[in-house]
């Protein structure tokens, strides 16, 4: 039988370091060096890997944990050194040992953190390559590699930290009979190459606004590019320049000849991208939440932009009683809810300005200024105002923002209720408002906007202590399916187990894994990388994690948060609000499904999907990381105006 993993693991995890050197040169270059006799010489006395420890680390009675609390583990630490006259280049190679019982690698989070950095990822998602041949001798299942190509010249060091964990994130959608008594071991191998250049034979020059500099900025203001070339002129050597990590980040890929210089400009651009303005020199206007999103409503005092981890790597969020993140777009006002991982803007709708499918002339030229309890929503005409999630309700599927087909009554398997097929009347409904309002407003792109994440949050609850509305027939290994009363996840992470009041593991803005290989409830229109590809255009909601995040809780209202105002409608007996996009049940008795919603007070709580009386649709878009500030600070006054030059 299923049920939630939350055994104390007895895994075997072992990580073997070795190193491999190859020499990918000829012979005539090779005994240019006279010194070493032969490529297995080379190996042996060139390059040097020292490790902290012994050559394996073994952890047992490992717990499942958050990103958060991996990256905070003690690493496995080791060294790269060049002791040989040639410049080398070397790649990080991960593989797996197989053994009884072998862990999947869907289950394993790792991060390598040195002078080459790898974020927190999973590591089933890396590059795979087949397995080398210095390797042959080990039984291996698969190979990853960590850093590709990277360049170490004479008697260089490079350190590295190494941090795997279980990728608790993900715990939700495990099973015991995939995790329990596993086994995983990886063998850490550094293949390195001889180039044919002397590495002091690179010569590096730096440009700020035209000035020669001995450093590189500190700040990333700047457009920075990178061009090389020897003595037949420009050579294309693949090089990169960067901001990553609060530092600029210079890579070359290839460098065969000697007598190259490379010259790095930094340009003070026109424009300051919107990200760095939000976040400031070295995210100086980052800080600490000061209420526990998820727990606590946002004080009516607090307005910090304040950091945690989503599916591409650390996201800025706005929390609370915020006055500087108004954004005038597309002749419409947008308030910023967070940057994204990858750099991307997300902004929820604050004021239409008048525009709807025939209504095409905004009615103010300041749109940030006005104020109105319905001005936050969408219409499609000049006063339809509220939509259903789904016209029908009869079934698991209909939470989705796109579910299965199925030609009987019911689905009869969670992969058949929220297969991606069928497109909701909520998804129609925004595709139909960007193609017919958004597309034809002054000022709008498509290529403006970014192709991050909508998460429609599918993964079920797996245990039967998590009762807030006190169902009556719980069967976990039957949710998500036909008519069974069921629970999702977000609901575990904002509500009480046993009310329904605020509570809960608390919110995430990592996408959970549900089925897909992952990316089923994670909507992107052609990345498939991060997301399954299965939207067709770049719009979407917020989840209610979100919504937790910006200063909301279930049932209790916030009339100070940012996303309370110009949607707090409490006509028709003061039952209207906005939909999320994070399901929270299916009632199999009579109330059907049900998604979390926020109200006109500014509390979540949840409602069925059928409802075509109460609740409305915020729009969603993100714009693209390349976004630049034309103009204004940021309040309602003086909105940040955008350009992409």
């Amino acid at each position: 039988m299923k049920e939630k993993y939350k055994k104390r693991l007895f895994i075997y995890i072992g990580i073997l370091f070795c190193l491999i050197s190859l020499v990918g040169v000829s012979y005539a270059v090779f005994n240019g060096y006279a010194s070493q006799s032969s490529t297995n010489s080379l190996a042996a006395t060139c390059v040097e890997l020292v490790f902290s420890g012994e050559n394996s680390v073994n952890l047992t009675n490992v717990y499942p944990i958050s990103t958060s609390e991996g990256l905070k583990t003690t690493p496995y630490t080791f060294k790269i050194k060049n002791n040989c006259e040639n410049y080398m280049q070397y790649t990080i190679i991960a593989s797996v040992i197989n053994t009884t019982n072998v862990l999947d690698s869907k289950f394993v989070r790792i991060a390598l953190d040195g002078d080459d950095v790898l974020g927190p990822t999973n590591i089933s998602v890396l590059k795979k390559i087949n397995t080398p041949a210095s390797l042959s001798g080990y039984s291996i299942k698969e190979n990853f590699v960590l850093s590709e190509t990277m360049g170490i010249s004479k008697n260089e060091e490079k350190n590295f930290k190494f941090r795997m964990w279980l990728d608790g994130d993900s715990s939700e959608t495990w099973t015991s009979e995939q995790v329990e008594g596993k086994n995983y071991q990886l063998k850490i191998s550094v293949v390195a190459t001889v180039k044919s250049k002397p590495a002091d034979d690179l010569y590096i020059a730096t440009l700020v606004d035209g000035a020669a500099s001995s450093t590189f900025p500190t700040t990333s203001k700047y457009d920075a590019s990178v061009s090389c070339e020897n003595k037949d002129g420009t050579i294309d050597t693949g090089a990169t320049i960067t901001w990553s990590d609060s530092k600029w980040k210079l890579a070359i890929d290839d460098v065969s000849t000697g007598g190259t210089t490379c010259t790095v400009n930094f340009n003070t651009p026109k424009y300051e991208l919107l990200a760095d303005v939000i976040k400031g020199d070295n995210n100086a206007n980052v800080s600490a939440a000061q209420t526990t999103p998820g727990t606590d409503i946002s004080s009516s005092t607090e307005a910090v932009l304040a950091s945690t981890a989503d599916d591409y790597g650390t996201s800025y969020y706005y929390r609370g009683a915020i006055t500087n993140n108004y954004v005038e777009y597309a002749s419409m006002c947008w308030r910023i809810v967070r940057i994204t991982g990858n750099g991307a803007i997300k902004m929820i709708l604050y004021n239409y300005n008048g525009l709807y499918n025939s209504g095409t002339t905004p009615s103010s030229t300041t749109p940030c200024s006005e104020t109105g309890t319905t001005l936050g929503y969408l219409r499609t005409t000049y006063s339809s105002t509220i939509f259903p999630i789904n016209t029908t309700n009869t079934d698991n599927a209909h939470i989705g923002l796109m579910y299965g087909n199925f030609s009987t009554t019911n689905s009869s398997s969670y992969a058949i209720a929220h297969a991606n097929n069928t497109k909701s009347n909520i998804l129609t409904t925004l595709e139909s408002w960007y193609t017919n309002t958004l597309a034809k407003a002054s000022g709008f792109n498509e290529s403006h906007l970014a192709d991050t994440i909508w998460c429609n949050d599918k993964s079920t609850v797996k245990t039967t202590t998590f009762n807030p509305t006190g169902f009556s027939s719980i069967n976990v290994n039957n949710y998500g399916i036909g008519k069974n009363y069921s629970y999702y996840a977000a609901g575990e992470r904002l509500s009480s187990a046993s009310s329904f009041v605020a509570g809960g593991s608390g919110p995430t803005l990592v996408c959970p894994n549900d089925n897909n290989g992952g990316k089923l409830s994670k909507y992107t229109v052609s990345d498939t990388t991060n997301g399954n590809g299965a939207f067709t255009y770049k719009i979407g909601m917020l989840t209610a994690d979100e919504v937790a995040f910006a200063g909301g809780v279930f049932r209790k209202g916030n009339s100070t948060y940012y996303l309370y105002q110009n949607a707090n409608d409490s006509s028709n007996n003061g039952m209207l609000g906005w939909w999320t996009i994070s399901p929270f049940a299916f009632d199999g008795s009579t109330a059907g499904g049900g998604l979390i919603m926020v109200s006109h007070s500014g509390d979540m709580n949840y409602d069925r999907v059928d409802r075509d009386t109460w609740e409305r649709i915020r729009p969603v878009i993100s714009l693209n990381s390349s976004a630049r500030v034309l103009e204004g600070n940021g309040t309602s006054s003086s909105p940040y105006k955008i350009t992409f030059e």
